[in-house]
C-alpha cells in the first residue's frame, strides 16, 4: 500500500500532508484488524515486523483522496493477485473529521479480502483519535514524517521536541499517536526505549490488533518470549485463527521452551501455510525440541525434506539431511544430496564435505580433485598403509615435509620389521608420535636404553602416550 496521495487533478489544501499522514496510519492499523492481513507500506516495518513474513495472497493498494476540504473524497484501489480490482470510495469527509471516511474505506476493504474482524474491533474504526483536533494535525504531522510524505526536520527534535512526542504531549489518550511515537522509538534504540509504554497505553485505549502486535515483536527482539506469547494468546482470542498470530505464537513458545504447545499452535494454522519455508523450518525445530523433552528420538528427515522442498535456496535442510545419513554410516546415500547442497551452497564447505563421503566410500580418485595436494598425498598414503600395512612408503614425501607421511612411512617399515629404516626414515623429527615409533625401532635393535630415553621424550610432549618398556609406570 502507499501513502495516501493526492490524485493529479485534485488541489493541495492547507495541511493536507498532516491529512494525509493521519488517514494513512489509520487505514494502516485498520488493515491490520482484518484477519491475516499484513499492511505494507514503502520505507517502514509494518505491524509485527520483521517476524511476521506469512504471506498466502498478496494484493496491491493504493490510497488516493481528491476534493475541497470541506468535502474530501477518500478512494481505495484493492487488486488480489489472480483476481479483480475493486474501488472502494468512502461518503464525502471534512479534513477536521476523516474517521467516517476511514471506515467506510476498512469496511469495504473487509469485503474485498473476504476478512472480517471481530465487530468490536469494527466500532473502533469510525472513533475519533481526540477531541483536539490540534492534537490530531500533530499526530498526523508525525505520521506524515514517518511515512516519508513530509522531510524529516535536520537535525530531527529529540525529547519532548520529538514530532510525535509533542503529539502525545498534547494528547496522552490518543491510541495512534502514542503508536508514532513508539515506532519512532523502536526504529531509534535497540531495546524500544520507551516504546514498550506507548504500546501498552494504545492497546488500553482502543482494542486494535496494531498495537499488541508490535508490543509482542518488541518483547521478542528484548529476549523475553514468554511475555510475547502471552501477547499473541490474547491477539488470537481477538482474532481466533489468525495464521499471523499462531505462527508467532508456537516461535515464541518455542524460544520460551515450551515446545509441546508450541507445536499445538503450529498445527492449527490453515494447511495452506504447511508450504510456508518459515513454518517449514519451524516445524523441524519444534519437532526437534519435543522429542528432545521427552527424552525420545526425532525422525526428521520427512520435515526436512518437506523444508527443502519448499525452499528452493535453504542450504540447512539438505545439510542437516546428509549429516543424519553420515551419523548412520549411509554414506551413498548422502553423497545422492550432495547435487542440492551444491545448487545452494556451492563452495569450499561444500567441496570438504563431498570430499569426506567420498573418502568415505572409497572413492579416492573423485575425492583428490576436492582436496589440497597435501591432504590428498596424505589420504593416498594412509590408504595404501590401509591396504598393506608394510607398504614401503619411502618416497611417498620426496621433499620430506609432511610429518604425517614422514611417520606412516616410518611405521610401514616398522611393520616389515626393518627398525633401521624406520629410524632413517624419521630422522630429527621431533614430535611425540615420531619420539613413540622411534623408541619401538630402538627396542627391535636391542638399544633399550636409547628406546627408554626415547619414551620418556614422548611422554614428555604427551603425557598421555601409550606404551613403553615397563608396563603400569612410566620411567623418570
Amino acid at each position: 500500500m502507499n501513502p495516501a496521495e493526492l490524485t493529479p487533478e485534485a488541489a493541495d489544501f492547507r495541511w493536507s500532508a498532516e491529512f494525509r499522514g493521519l488517514v494513512t496510519a489509520a487505514l494502516e492499523a485498520g488493515l491490520y484488524d482484518l484477519p491475516g492481513v499484513i499492511p505494507e507500506l514503502p520505507r517502514v516495518p509494518a505491524p509485527g515486523q520483521p517476524l511476521q513474513r506469512l504471506v498466502l495472497r498478496p494484493a496491491d493498494a493504493r490510497l488516493t483522496l481528491s476534493g475541497p476540504p470541506d468535502a474530501l473524497i477518500l478512494n481505495l484501489s484493492i487488486c488480489v493477485a489472480g483476481g479483480a480490482c475493486e474501488e472502494i470510495a468512502a461518503p464525502p469527509c471534512r479534513r477536521e473529521d476523516p474517521w467516517p471516511a476511514v471506515a467506510a474505506l476498512l469496511e469495504g476493504a473487509a469485503l474485498a479480502l473476504g476478512a472480517l474482524p471481530q465487530e468490536e474491533t469494527r466500532r473502533q474504526w469510525a472513533v475519533r483519535g481526540s477531541a483536539d483536533t490540534y492534537a490530531e494535525l500533530l499526530t498526523g504531522r508525525a505520521a506524515a514524517m514517518w511515512y516519508g510524505i513530509l522531510p524529516l526536520p535536520d537535525p530531527l527534535p529529540r525529547g519532548n521536541m520529538h514530532p510525535a512526542f509533542r503529539a502525545v504531549l498534547v494528547d496522552p489518550r490518543q491510541p495512534l499517536a502514542q503508536w508514532i511515537w513508539a515506532r519512532w522509538q523502536i526504529g531509534a534504540d535497540a531495546d524500544g526505549g520507551r516504546a514498550r509504554e506507548g504500546l501498552s497505553r494504545a492497546s488500553v485505549l482502543r482494542p486494535q490488533l496494531a498495537w499488541p502486535a508490535d508490543l509482542a515483536w518488541l518483547l521478542e527482539l528484548s529476549g523475553r518470549p514468554a511475555e510475547a506469547a502471552d501477547i499473541y494468546a490474547a491477539l488470537l482470542r481477538a482474532s481466533p485463527l489468525d495464521p499471523r498470530f499462531l505462527e508467532a505464537r508456537a516461535r515464541t513458545l518455542l524460544a520460551a521452551g515450551d515446545p509441546g504447545e508450541a507445536l499445538a499452535a503450529l498445527q492449527t494454522l490453515p494447511p495452506g501455510f504447511r508450504w510456508e519455508p518459515r513454518v517449514a523450518a519451524l516445524q523441524v525445530e519444534i519437532t526437534a525440541a519435543a522429542a528432545e523433552a521427552a527424552g525420545r528420538p526425532a525422525d526428521l528427515d520427512p520435515l526436512l525434506a518437506h523444508w527443502q522442498q519448499t525452499d528452493s535456496r535453504a542450504a540447512e535442510p539438505v545439510r542437516r539431511r546428509i549429516d543424519n545419513r553420515a551419523q548412520q554410516e549411509d554414506y551413498r546415500d548422502a553423497l545422492s544430496l550432495l547435487p542440492p547442497l551444491r545448487d545452494r551452497a556451492p563452495g569450499p564447505a561444500t567441496d570438504a564435505l563431498e570430499a569426506a563421503l567420498l573418502v568415505a566410500v572409497g572413492d579416492l580418485d573423485a575425492a583428490r580433485p576436492l582436496l589440497s595436494a597435501p591432504t590428498a598425498d596424505r589420504l593416498a598414503v594412509r590408504t595404501a598403509r590401509e591396504a598393506d600395512p608394510g607398504a614401503d612408503l619411502a618416497g611417498a614425501d620426496p621433499a620430506g615435509q609432511d610429518d604425517t607421511i614422514r611417520r606412516l612411512a616410518a611405521q610401514a617399515a616398522l611393520y616389515r620389521g626393518d627398525a633401521p629404516a624406520a629410524l632413517r626414515i624419521l630422522g630429527a623429527d621431533d614430535g611425540a608420535d615420531a619420539w613413540a615409533i622411534r623408541a619401538r625401532a630402538l627396542e627391535r635393535t636391542g638399544q633399550v636404553a636409547q628406546a627408554a630415553t626415547a619414551w620418556q621424550e614422548a611422554w614428555r610432549r604427551d603425557p598421555g602416550m601409550e606404551g613403553g618398556p615397563v608396563e603400569g609406570r612410566r620411567i623418570r
